[in-house]
């Protein structure tokens, strides 16, 4: 098993990356937090993705146009 921590403040950008990434894993768990980062006066909001996964043959999702949907806050 494997660890791939993908976060950033962009949420289209987000999606598309995670989408990438998983395309060819195969997926144990995906986990999502917000973390609130303070600089200098003001705050910024980084939504951080924690994804467990293992990388043996092919067994990924290739089919599938998007395996997460943030808008609608919901996985395939």
């Amino acid at each position: 098993m494997k660890i791939k921590i993908i976060r950033g403040t962009n949420v289209e950008k987000l999606e598309s990356e995670i989408n990438e990434f998983i395309k060819d894993k195969c997926i144990i768990k995906i986990n999502h937090e917000i973390v609130t980062s303070r600089l200098y006066d003001r705050s910024v909001n980084i939504l951080v993705f924690i994804i467990l996964y293992d990388e043996y043959n092919h067994c990924g999702y290739l089919e599938l146009d998007s395996i997460l949907d943030l808008k609608n806050d919901k996985t395939n």
